[in-house]
């Protein structure tokens, strides 16, 4: 089997770049799999995750023109140009490395006719792997406030999703989400993230010392500082959790800009408790030094922290946002589920848990057994073995 990964960039200490950086660990261990990764727009930024020596990884850099500091026509003439070079040097690499499979993710919408195309000119099958709520990636959602220039998008959006029929299959991470790629191809499936938190960490779980202090003082939430990761609305409920459970601190980690968490902190009165940390690579430390994890996402592909923070025996408290967090979190077994957005319904189930260490407990471990039996490393991956072997055997 000869696999090759496509996507724009990895170098975040994120969700996304650690479950497929181990997908491609995973698959290239295998007996006769050859797994190759390329990116466009790395600019010689170091991957944020190790990938085993097997692992080939090409640096293409052809960075894909967008809108910001263009007017309009130089970026369309910038952007055709940019897709132009991506073709030429990803059809050279192609040609020389043959693939049986392509695996290109949404984050390459942009530019994913391209990568059809020029994948299907070497004969090989073409996989769309959809990370995120997938209308997030439209175009035109990210001209609202220019309507000729959203309505081209939306002519842009409609070509790039007709591509989609040329693919050989679309996986998402649930069924919610499969909605959105149906009307474009019938071959739909689902494949949930995998949980590989317990299995690869440097912390061993296995010694008193790195198991969960279900009487820890300390609540967990990891993600980017970005709008969807709805740190605002957890900003707001914690002034109203803060005052009812004093000695609690807020541990907050990610990359990008900290200063509006900190400064909204600060504004509410709650900066004491408030800690807004970078992103760190050995994320499965940062959940075993706390007793409580919390989601204010206002959408997510699958919400890997959720799964990731629940394996470790952290119970949770997340949004019912689109799509992941009902698939994760049994509400009120291992964890609460509250309405989206509902900022005094999260408060009030985070002080329900911080003000009983017994409760804690017993929803932390039911919420790492349930996470073990249904997202383990095994258990996903013989998924995408199989998926890949039938893609092989199809004839092209």
């Amino acid at each position: 089997m000869n696999l090759f990964y496509i996507i724009d960039k990895l170098h975040q200490h994120a969700g996304m770049e650690r479950i497929l950086s181990s997908k491609m660990n995973y698959l290239s261990r295998l007996p006769g799999w050859r797994v190759s990764l390329a990116t466009y727009e790395q600019k010689s930024r170091p991957l944020p995750f190790s990938l085993n020596a097997e692992v080939q990884h090409y640096p293409l850099e052809v960075p894909i023109a967008t809108r910001e500091g263009f007017s309009f026509l130089p970026w369309v003439m910038a952007y055709r140009k940019s897709r132009k070079g991506l073709a030429q040097r990803l059809r050279r690499l192609l040609e020389e490395l043959q693939p049986d499979v392509v695996v290109v993710t949404v984050y390459s919408f942009s530019v994913l006719d391209v990568i059809i195309s020029e994948s299907r000119r070497t004969g090989a099958r073409v996989v769309l792997e959809s990370h995120t709520e997938s209308s997030t990636v439209l175009m035109a959602r990210k001209y609202s406030y220019n309507r000729p220039l959203r309505l081209l998008m939306q002519y842009w959006d409609r070509h790039l999703l007709q591509s989609v029929r040329r693919l050989s299959l679309v996986v998402c991470l649930t069924a919610e989400d499969t909605r959105f790629w149906q009307p474009y191809l019938r071959d739909v499936r689902v494949i949930p993230n995998m949980v590989s938190t317990l299995r690869h960490s440097e912390v061993d779980y296995t010694s008193q010392d790195s198991r969960v202090d279900y009487t820890s003082q300390r609540v967990i939430a990891v993600g980017r500082y970005s709008h969807e990761k709805g740190y605002d609305l957890l900003m707001e409920a914690w002034a109203r959790v803060a005052p009812q459970c004093p000695g609690w601190q807020l541990h907050l980690y990610g990359d990008g800009d900290r200063c509006p968490v900190e400064a909204q902190a600060r504004s509410l009165g709650v900066a004491d408790s408030v800690h807004a940390h970078e992103a760190v690579k050995d994320i499965a430390s940062v959940y075993a030094s706390g007793s409580l994890c919390v989601v204010s996402s206002r959408y997510e592909g699958f919400s890997l922290v959720l799964a990731e923070a629940m394996s470790c025996g952290l119970p949770a408290v997340a949004f019912d946002c689109p799509y992941g967090p009902r698939h994760i979190l049994q509400d009120g077994e291992n964890g609460y589920l509250v309405p989206l957005g509902d900022t005094e319904a999260l408060a009030q189930r985070m002080v329900t848990l911080m003000h009983d260490s017994v409760l804690r407990e017993r929803m932390g471990k039911s919420a790492e057994e349930s996470i073990r039996r249904r997202f383990s490393v095994e258990e996903v991956m013989t998924q995408w073995e199989r998926v890949f072997n039938e893609l092989k055997s199809q004839p092209t």
